[in-house]
């Protein structure tokens, strides 16, 4: 991450004490975090021009560099705050700083602008949501019934995500789009199914959703179980980002359907919403059993 133009001996020490890389000593030998190269040796026996990324011919002006042991989110926001601490505190005179470019640098700005973005993506997400939902069952009650199991699935995978430590940046936020568009489809199925089958049953719920579990269950434990055998090998890559993506959406997937196979099948049961049942009268076969079991039971004593 570098420094704009500035004092270099005074600042570098400073800047690598705000930043937190350890204890900031003039003394290169006691804090090899924090290293000044003295001109001499470029002027004494390097090419014209080799000391020009680290000071201008006068040496009056120097850029500072920090090297920094990752690239974490935490690691770059820690950073971050501490150096834009220090020079709101530090006021040095005839001295300038600001953050300049860099690999970190870059990752912060882009950082910075993914967390303003990324509740407002979720947000498009579920309304591009709510929509599809309003055009195709006429309802947009649909639209808040379908939310439930992706709202499950969001803070789950990203609860994961905070337990493991892994931020939110340019390479996660990708799962989040992709992982509502993924696990809504499970939940499609079963609402479809059952609205088949209320069709074939007259209007029996319980009877509509037990073959709807037998039919579109099956093919959403078979999808879900494909995708996840498939997605859930990427966790033994070498590669970090392909194995942290794997886990996550294994688990994403894992979740959505769960929650496609019990909690839909529940709120279709206890809401009984009209763009699923209609406007007729539904019975409930469960309970026109009991009933007449309860009424043999009564005859036979």
């Amino acid at each position: 991450m570098a420094m704009s133009w500035c004092r270099p001996a005074v600042v570098m020490v400073a800047l690598a004490a705000a930043a937190g890389l350890g204890r900031a000593r003039a003394e290169p030998a006691e804090a090899p975090e924090v290293v000044w190269i003295p001109p001499g040796p470029f002027i004494a026996g390097s090419d014209p021009g080799d000391s020009a990324r680290f000071a201008d011919a006068q040496f009056k002006n120097g850029s500072v560099t920090l090297y920094f042991r990752d690239h974490q989110g935490k690691t770059i926001r820690t950073a971050i705050s501490r150096i834009k601490e220090f020079m709101s505190t530090h006021h040095m005179k005839n001295v300038v700083i600001q953050l300049a470019g860099g690999f970190v640098g870059a990752i912060a700005a882009v950082n910075e602008v993914i967390l303003a973005g990324q509740i407002e993506s979720i947000a498009l997400a579920l309304l591009v949501l709510v929509i599809c939902c309003l055009v195709t069952y006429r309802s947009a009650i649909a639209g808040m019934f379908f939310m439930v199991p992706v709202v499950i699935s969001n803070t789950v995978t990203f609860s994961y995500m905070a337990f493991k430590g892994i931020g939110m940046n340019i390479n996660t936020m990708p799962v989040a789009a992709l992982g509502i568009g993924l696990g809504v489809d499970y939940a499609f199925y079963i609402v479809d199914g059952i609205r088949e089958e209320l069709k074939i049953n007259n209007n029996d719920l319980h009877d509509a959703i037990v073959k709807s579990m037998h039919s579109a269950g099956r093919g959403v434990l078979i999808t879900a179980a494909s995708l996840v055998a498939s997605v859930v090998f990427w966790w033994f890559s070498s590669l970090r980002f392909q194995a942290e993506m794997g886990i996550m959406m294994g688990l994403w997937l894992c979740v959505s359907a769960t929650s496609a196979l019990i909690i839909t099948p529940a709120m279709v049961y206890v809401f009984r919403p009209e763009f699923i049942l209609g406007k007729g009268e539904v019975s409930d076969g469960a309970e026109l059993n009991e009933f007449e079991s309860r009424k043999e039971l009564s005859l036979e004593k």
